[in-house]
């Protein structure tokens, strides 16, 4: 039986029963709204023309499968004579039941569900609700970001629906003085939105692997249980086929999970292939946590991730690739003219201009309105973020990212009067500057002041170059002691 325009009113009520929920819902507005119109309007006709395609697509796998299975008619039993028989005990050898096929009335599974569709998804909710003027804003606001971050562009085949609902929203909001809105899609674009929603949905593979990355470093011997069952089910029932793209990925994950549940040992992982996991899904697993108290296992010790501030250039090769909420302590030091104040400001100007620190730089041995001017518009520098103080006791130090001390040998600052200022200020990084010795293979004072010191930068000047150096003695975060042109 095929559906038309003609004879759905007629027909529905045989076929009803089974049919997909958007296509029953929508059924009321097709016969009374949109059909009475079919002939006057051309983008009414091809909403109602991809209705009756639905239910014929429906309709038809429905039938197809049936046409294989034939009622057998009853013969009539042949009455003979009764035998009295000794009675013997049946035995009935129960057979598994093969599991029933799950049928995909879905005509795209993709690995992740375009934005635009899932915008259409969000806004056809809101549809018969009250809601609020914020819910139609944070729809407006969603839509402006993917455009800027050209998640959607105006070549999307879904350009014109975007717009639909864009105007739809801000004549809505506009128009209603009120805060609470009895909220209704119009009755064409909520058609085409949903036609479009129920037919691009996530493949069932990718939606268990991500489900598989959520588990590790937050397991239970329940919820892998829980996830084998499910992917068991759905590779003997059909939603996952041997054909799926990913099927290598879900039996190795479903061997981790029956590893995992039958040792009681944490899922094992390589890097390599939980990053190959995450590209496929679009999903991160969830980190680790240190705890604030007690202890943690060295199995999550080696899923802990490391988080590097992103340094880059001269400074990446000078420093390395410190942790992004380490607290660094660095000492730098020099002959005089030697560049080591210059190369603190260039720095600091870099940390200020990208990652937007703030930093104060403590000027002991120049004057603010002298030398230390005349060295600040020489290297070009100039940015908020950056104060300078003449005394050390000025500084409010919970106000500031990083603090400069030029210099520790000037100021004549003790190693212990530094300990007790990294102790009293646990957030703050440090740039200690001091004096070298005369013949610049060392700097002046005793050892105590490299106690502690993440890093330890010796500055000089190459006079056949002309130019100024700087290179690591010490660093925590990288051992290739490369030398670097300061300027």
């Amino acid at each position: 039986m095929k559906i038309t325009v003609q004879n759905l009113d007629k027909e529905f009520n045989k076929i009803e029963k089974g049919l997909p929920k958007t296509i029953v819902e929508n059924y009321d507005t097709m016969v009374n709204v949109l059909i009475p119109l079919y002939k006057e309007d051309k983008e009414i006709k091809e909403t109602v023309d991809l209705y009756i395609l639905k239910i014929n697509e429906f309709v038809n796998s429905k039938t197809g499968a049936s046409k294989h299975i034939k009622s057998e008619k009853k013969k009539t039993p042949v009455k003979k004579t009764k035998v009295n028989k000794p009675v013997q005990k049946k035995v009935t050898v129960k057979k598994d039941k093969e599991p029933k096929q799950y049928k995909d009335y879905v005509k795209n599974r993709v690995e992740d569900v375009p934005e635009e569709v899932k915008l259409f998804k969000r806004y056809i909710n809101l549809h018969n609700k009250k809601i609020t003027k914020r819910n139609l804003l944070l729809i407006h606001k969603t839509l402006e970001k993917l455009a800027i971050a050209k998640k959607i562009r105006k070549s999307s085949e879904y350009a014109d629906l975007l717009m639909q609902i864009d105007k739809d929203i801000v004549s809505t909001y506009n128009e209603n003085r009120t805060d609470s809105i009895d909220f209704i899609v119009p009755e064409k674009l909520l058609m085409k939105l949903a036609m479009i929603v129920e037919d691009t949905k996530e493949r069932f593979s990718i939606s268990y692997i991500k489900r598989f990355i959520n588990l590790l470093g937050n397991n239970t011997k329940e919820k892998s249980e829980a996830l084998i069952k499910l992917i068991k089910a759905a590779l003997a029932n059909g939603k996952i086929k041997e054909s799926d793209p990913y099927i290598k990925h879900i039996h190795a994950i479903k061997s981790k999970l029956q590893h995992y549940i039958s040792n009681n040992t944490s899922i094992a992982i390589e890097t390599p292939v939980l990053r190959g996991l995450e590209k496929i899904s679009g999903v991160k697993k969830k980190p680790v946590e240190i705890p604030k108290r007690g202890a943690i296992s060295f199995d999550n010790v080696n899923q802990l991730e490391s988080n590097p501030i992103g340094f880059t250039g001269k400074w990446k090769t000078l420093l390395g690739n410190p942790n992004k909420n380490s607290r660094l302590k660095i000492m730098a030091w020099g002959t005089g003219g030697s560049g080591k104040s210059s190369m603190a400001l260039l720095f600091i100007y870099y940390l200020a201009k990208t990652f937007n620190k703030k930093i104060a730089f403590v000027v002991g041995e120049e004057d603010i309105t002298g030398t230390f001017k005349e060295k600040v518009e020489r290297l070009k520098i100039s940015h908020p973020n950056l104060h300078a103080y003449k005394a050390l006791n000025d500084v409010p130090y919970n106000e500031y990212d990083w603090v400069v001390i030029d210099s520790i040998t000037t100021l004549d600052i003790p190693a212990k009067k530094l300990w007790e200022l990294y102790g009293k200020h646990p957030k703050v990084s440090f740039i200690n500057i001091h004096h070298a010795l005369k013949d610049g293979d060392n700097f002046k004072g005793d050892s105590d002041y490299q106690h502690d010191i993440d890093v330890e930068i010796k500055v000089w000047f190459d006079e056949k170059a002309k130019k100024h150096f700087a290179q690591c003695v010490k660093n925590r975060w990288c051992g290739n002691h490369e030398i670097i042109e300061v300027f």
